[in-house]
């Protein structure tokens, strides 16, 4: 297991590289424990996201490329159905970080609150399948830039 970190226009985000074989036919709750437990306590700002090359299931999907504490400090991505070779095609290393980025910054969104956003375009878009997660953009739309900028900031105002 790997802890990396780096602050990102001052917040703390760290990324933790996980084994495999924490994620056999576990649930949400414990994919995210696990990663809250092998960070320990974190900073009130700080946002931990575990990286995994396993892949991800919820009892109700039957795989999910991510998953988020709502307005937690942790969230995981997979990169297993994000790779080309999944689908029994050539490897694209420019495509599969294309898709980590906007799983990583839609799961991250999460973490701040942020829900499933009904503009396509937008990275928060719900993507169920990884020609939706190809089509979206990798930046939040403005109503969920607004409201990730007033509630990290408390600006009650902003428009």
């Amino acid at each position: 297991m790997t802890l990396r970190r780096r602050i990102v226009s001052g917040t703390l985000f760290a990324m933790l590289i996980l084994p495999g074989t924490i994620w056999a036919q576990e649930s949400r709750a414990t994919v995210i424990g696990r990663v809250t437990d092998a960070t320990g306590a974190v900073d009130p700002d700080a946002r931990v996201l575990g990286i995994t090359a396993q892949d991800l299931f919820v009892p109700v999907l039957t795989f999910v490329f991510g998953e988020a504490q709502l307005e937690g400090h942790c969230a995981v991505v997979s990169m297993h159905r994000l790779r080309e070779e999944f689908y029994g095609l050539p490897p694209r290393d420019d495509l599969m970080r294309e898709r980590l980025v906007k799983e990583a910054v839609h799961e991250l969104g999460h973490t701040h609150g942020l829900r499933h956003c009904q503009d396509w375009r937008c990275v928060m878009s719900s993507s169920h399948g990884v020609e939706r997660l190809d089509i979206k953009g990798a930046d939040f739309c403005l109503p969920c830039h607004r409201t990730l900028i007033r509630d990290r900031h408390g600006f009650s105002n902003f428009r």
